[in-house]
């Protein structure tokens, strides 16, 4: 006996309540949901640190300077340190010579004019940076005579401190032999250069 086939009868409105199902399904999960409630988002700047390929580099090229150096001559402010150098150490070896018995006072006045001869002495130095090439072969010479006389000063007052007779006649010693070797380069420059400066007069 044949089997006979029992076919379900389509039910339109239950198929359509299926498909609308279906579809409320698949859009509920295609959906993003938009709550209201959600706090507001606040931005936080965030510094970086910017990482550069090419390395930084410093230039070490010093630029020349923008001043020069005013010119100086022997005629001028060589011949007026000069002056100012012969009054101080004047009253320096006048005190001496006056109070030989008396050092505390010797001690004081070379306290007093000791400093004043070193500053002299640097300024003649300074002078080197500014003469002429001409004058300053001449300078030279001059400037270590004025050198060895401030040594000598120096050394008599130490001398006379400590009561030293010895010491007393070296450092006089040296003040002489720097006198002779500052008049020798004073002649020498007036020969030269023609200029006549302090302590040139018996050239």
């Amino acid at each position: 006996m044949p089997l006979s086939s029992k076919r379900t009868p389509f039910n339109s409105k239950q198929n359509f309540m299926i498909l609308a199902a279906t579809t409320l399904l698949v859009g509920s999960c295609t959906t993003s949901p938009q709550p209201s409630n959600l706090p507001t988002t606040s931005f936080v700047s965030i510094q970086t640190t910017t990482t550069y390929s090419t390395p930084l580099t410093i230039s070490t090229t010093t630029s020349p300077p923008t001043t020069k150096i005013p010119a100086c001559s022997l005629d001028d402010e060589v011949r007026d340190l000069i002056s100012e150098w012969n009054r101080n150490s004047t009253k320096l070896l006048t005190s001496y010579n006056e109070n030989s018995t008396d050092t505390n006072q010797y001690i004081a006045e070379s306290e007093k004019l000791i400093p004043k001869l070193n500053r002299i002495g640097q300024d003649l130095s300074y002078l080197l940076q500014c003469l002429p090439t001409d004058e300053l072969a001449f300078f030279e010479p001059l400037l270590n005579a004025y050198e060895k006389k401030l040594e000598g000063y120096t050394a008599l007052k130490s001398a006379v401190t400590l009561s030293s007779i010895d010491e007393k006649q070296k450092a006089m010693e040296k003040i002489t032999n720097a006198n002779n070797e500052s008049k020798t380069a004073l002649c020498e420059v007036t020969r030269k250069l023609g200029e006549r400066l302090p302590g040139a007069e018996n050239c």
